[in-house]
């Protein structure tokens, strides 16, 4: 009994450490100089980490690209950049998974067959261009995997597996297992979640995984932010220490292994805001980006 108790105070002293800052022991050195850009409803809503400064425009109102993406979505449509102007594509019926990308002049998103009224249908990756939607590969993918694209490749999570296609010879390749990535370095290395072994980085050259940190299960895709080396993520609460999961959203400063929860990052900084629904028991990024 002493043994199992002794565990758990262990447990979560490991799970203090990891989550590193509160409000108040927060200092200027984790104040991220960013805007949390985030599109729900035909809305962007930008908030600036540093000051709290909340601004909020229609879709055709913002006549600038979003940190170089050119291919954004609310979950429902896809609007691409052009000519200084955001333009809705014309794709209708489908429920939008993760963020589209832009390749060449092709558009590839992820989502369920419109005409699958089941109760859990599976996803598929779809490829608008020139006006027609085709289902890109007949088999579908990993509802926990994202995509990611370099030149002319699409990364991909089929089944347990991150996958690299080459879409001009059609050649697939194995890379590792794994979901919800992002780019460290586009091309060359990227942030995943390894299947039951945390946040891991990925290099493309020497196919080498290294495990950043175990304790961290991520629960969506992570965005990274170069300058400040922090991911922005979704993970089970790192003070968790029951048998269920329990989604919260916070930073993760890589070079320190910092965790700071978004809560407790915004009330620091005086930022009132309700951007991740924070209401919820599953606090969203998915349609977030940091610029």
């Amino acid at each position: 009994m002493k043994k199992t108790i002794w565990c758990i105070l262990l447990f979560a002293l490991c799970s203090f450490m990891l989550c590193g800052c509160t409000v108040a022991n927060m200092n200027e050195k984790y104040v991220i100089p960013s805007n949390l850009i985030k599109f729900d409803d035909e809305t962007l809503v930008s908030l600036d980490l540093a000051s709290g400064e909340t601004n909020i425009f229609q879709i055709d109102e913002y006549n600038s690209d979003i940190n170089g993406t050119s291919a954004i979505s609310d979950g429902n449509s896809i609007y691409l950049f052009d000519n200084e102007k955001w333009n809705r594509l014309p794709i209708d019926g489908y429920k939008i998974h993760h963020k589209p990308i832009l390749i060449n002049d092709a558009v590839y998103f992820l989502s369920t067959d419109p005409d699958d009224v089941s109760t859990f249908p599976p996803i598929f990756i779809w490829k608008y261009e020139e006006g027609n939607i085709t289902k890109f590969l007949e088999n579908p993918v990993s509802y926990s995997g994202n995509m990611l694209e370099f030149e002319d490749n699409l990364i991909f999570v089929r089944d347990l597996s991150i996958v690299c296609m080459n879409l001009s010879s059609g050649e697939e390749i194995y890379l590792c297992d794994g979901s919800h990535l992002c780019w460290k370095e586009k091309g060359k290395s990227f942030y995943f979640q390894a299947y039951a072994e945390g946040l891991a980085l990925y290099d493309i050259e020497s196919k080498e995984t290294s495990i950043i940190n175990k304790k961290i299960d991520l629960h969506s895709a992570p965005i990274y932010k170069e300058e400040n080396d922090v991911l922005m993520i979704t993970c089970d609460d790192p003070r968790n220490i029951s048998s269920i999961s329990f989604t919260v959203a916070g930073f993760y400063f890589l070079n320190d292994n910092k965790f700071i929860y978004c809560d407790d990052y915004f009330k620091y900084v005086g930022i009132n805001s309700d951007i991740l629904n924070a209401e919820s028991f599953e606090p969203s990024i998915k349609f977030i980006y940091l610029i």
